[in-house]
């Protein structure tokens, strides 16, 4: 057992210090990066699913609609809806960079809200990494330290709508 312990916990903490530094930050990205974000939260009264390209300060935002395919399969996707795109502030990026940092805490807290979050990064001609989270704590969309991303889809619809209030 002592022998497991001096070399595979190691190799694990290596692993994890990787990978935490790896992540991909919104505020450093370069001309030809960019992050695709895959979003889905399940809850007693929601279920919603979002796709975002963010690149050069703006989010691309796409509407995902899922279906259930009563397999082993679950949820697939059946479309998706281009919402628009929002410029980025240097503020909403790090927003996003806590969202992302909290996600790496893993909070232990439980609710009703299952949040399941897959993150691909692209750089030049590197090939792509993929980080993904589960958060079920629920505890985001209280949080005025970070941008969710269902905050940032609810900005596009926003954006789409027409002011009922002209002046």
């Amino acid at each position: 057992m002592k022998l497991i312990s001096r070399t595979i916990l190691p190799f694990l903490l290596a692993c994890a210090s990787l990978t935490a530094e790896t992540i991909p930050s919104f505020q450093s990205l370069g001309p030809n990066e960019k992050l695709e974000i895959r979003f889905s939260s399940f809850g007693c009264f929601h279920q919603k699913h979002y796709r975002f390209i963010v690149t050069s300060h703006q989010a691309e935002v796409f509407q995902v609609q899922k279906t259930w395919t009563g397999t082993e399969k679950g949820l697939v996707q059946t479309d998706e809806e281009f919402l628009g795109i929002t410029p980025l502030s240097e503020g909403d990026l790090t927003r996003l960079d806590s969202l992302i940092e909290f996600y790496r805490a893993v909070p232990s807290i439980f609710s009703t809200t299952h949040e399941e979050i897959s993150i691909q990064s692209f750089s030049g001609n590197e090939p792509p990494q993929r980080f993904e989270f589960v958060d079920e704590s629920g505890e985001t969309a209280s949080m005025e330290s970070v941008l969710t991303f269902p905050e940032l889809a609810r900005r596009v619809s926003e954006e789409r709508t027409p002011d009922s209030n002209p002046e």
